[in-house]
């Protein structure tokens, strides 16, 4: 163990080397003042008073004094008492003065969280920690680490951590992570999306989540589901489902947010052999086009491929509702009008005249209605 003089200047050799890093990547003209920077340096004096003089003259600078924020937060684990204060109310005297914005001050810390290094991961979180609700802008990161760091120690401080950062949150996620019960997770993860821009830092946790669940099991994957529908796939132990986590993300992100389209993309992707999610992908990619004639194309491409071996009803219909954009697809859907099945001839005749109409459909004519199953039927000989 340290001792705590020698524990602090350790602290503050990462502090000083910290406002070297940050330094780097801006114009010479932000760089520090030449007075900042000597007291700085006083800062890690031996002598405690030289050091107390050091962070009074900084809080006199207010704004200016800007770049010593990391070695004054630093300055607030000095083995001296009246350092500590003092360097405490400069903190507070150079932000309340200059405006200067909480995540730059977190910068260092978030930072460290990326560290290889295990124990500087840890060192990052505890200062973080005692922070409290000011550190409330790195709960994003934390959540980050909560489930890409490979180290559990790490993960769980990171958990405990968030008690203290954004208390509302902890509530929440420490029940959909930790609960052995699928209900109460559910509940817990449908709390937090009624959060919405709110639970925004709980992001990268409801992502991982649900890539998982689209990686191991597809059976719950229920289209158009909502978080009340729990009971009808699952035993006490299971869920949320991916459907449950997607749901969560849209509603907190936004349904146009890349991460949101990227999953539809992939679901509607002819590699994805499960019927249900397929369709489902699709639908809510033919939503996010709208009547954007942009969009569109970079539907069209999944609409096509479901004709061969996908939602065949379905694609039928978005293909009619795409009018001259599916021009090409007309030999394919006549071939859909001498169909054994009704169903299908009626669409593909329906398919063919819209198309042959050159008037494309608006989206919201030719998706099936809110919570409505659609058609996942085979090709014929299928």
């Amino acid at each position: 163990m340290c001792s705590s003089t020698a524990c602090f200047r350790h602290a503050f050799a990462l502090a000083v080397l910290s406002v070297v890093l940050i330094g780097a990547n801006r114009s010479p003209l932000a760089a520090a003042l030449p007075e900042v920077e000597q007291l700085i340096k006083q800062l890690r004096d031996k002598d405690e008073a030289v050091r107390l003089k050091a962070a009074k003259e900084l809080g006199r600078l207010k704004e200016k004094a800007k770049d010593a924020i990391p070695a004054l937060m630093a300055a607030t684990d000095d083995p001296d008492e009246d350092v500590r204060e003092v360097a405490k109310k400069a903190l507070a005297t150079i932000k309340n003065a200059g405006g200067v914005e909480e995540k730059g001050e977190l910068a260092p810390f978030i930072k460290d969280l990326k560290s290889k290094d295990i124990k500087v991961r840890l060192k990052a979180l505890e200062a973080l920690e005692k922070k409290g609700e000011d550190a409330k802008d790195a709960a994003k990161s934390i959540c980050e680490v909560i489930v890409r760091d490979p180290s559990p120690n790490v993960a769980t401080a990171a958990l405990t951590s968030l008690e203290k950062i954004r208390p509302d949150l902890y509530k929440h996620l420490s029940v959909l992570l930790l609960d052995e019960s699928g209900r109460n997770r559910n509940n817990a993860l449908e709390k937090l999306s009624e959060k919405k821009k709110e639970a925004e830092p709980t992001l990268p946790i409801i992502l991982f989540k649900c890539r998982a669940e689209l990686t191991v099991r597809f059976q719950g994957f229920h289209p158009g589901g909502t978080f009340s529908d729990y009971n009808i796939f699952s035993s006490e132990s299971k869920g949320p489902y991916a459907h449950h986590y997607l749901l969560a993300y849209k509603t907190i992100a936004g349904s146009d947010d890349p991460e949101v389209v990227r999953i539809y993309r992939e679901l509607a992707g002819a590699t994805n052999k499960d019927a249900n999610s397929r369709w489902y992908g699709l639908k809510e990619l033919v939503s996010w086009a709208d009547d954007d004639e942009k969009r569109r194309k970079e539907v069209y491409p999944f609409i096509k491929a479901g004709l061969s071996d996908g939602p065949l009803l379905d694609c039928i219909t978005f293909a009619g509702g795409y009018g001259p954009l599916s021009k090409e697809l007309l030999p394919l859907l006549r071939r859909h009008k001498l169909s054994g099945q009704a169903a299908i001839r009626d669409a593909a005749t329906k398919a063919v005249e819209q198309i042959e109409s050159g008037e494309p459909k608006r989206a919201r004519d030719i998706l099936p209605p809110r919570g409505q199953p659609g058609g996942a039927l085979p090709l014929p000989g299928g």
